[in-house]
């Protein structure tokens, strides 16, 4: 993709159409992403941020996808860690440390926890 040139941008048939389906994008998902688009920022709310994630990595927005991160990160505990392994492909390597570090900060603290009501 050249400098400029719009992610949007499509077919003839689509330029010519009134309506054009996005099948892999539910509308709701749609809105928040064009909002932040055209805004710079959005209130990403965690029953949505894992498919605005995936768009906001199909579109190449960096922004949003960093925004997406942290609403998934600030949800992420030990027992519910292995939920996040299908995204994957659109978590930045940084979100993931992130997540992991505050991870181990967890399970230290609960083994102290336990080690303590041995005592």
């Amino acid at each position: 993709m050249r400098s400029g040139q719009c992610l949007m941008a499509g077919t003839e048939q689509e330029k010519d159409a009134k309506d054009i389906e996005i099948p892999n994008i539910r509308w709701d998902v749609f809105e928040l992403m064009m909002r932040y688009i055209y805004t710079g920022s959005i209130d990403v709310k965690l029953e949505i941020a894992q498919d605005l994630l995936r768009a906001a990595d199909q579109y190449l927005l960096e922004g949003l996808k960093r925004l997406c991160e942290y609403t998934i990160a600030q949800d992420i505990l030990v027992d519910n860690v292995s939920l996040i392994g299908g995204l994957q492909c659109c978590v930045t390597k940084e979100c993931m440390h992130s997540i992991c570090s505050r991870e181990l900060r967890q399970v230290k603290c609960k083994i102290m926890v336990a080690f303590k009501r041995l005592r």
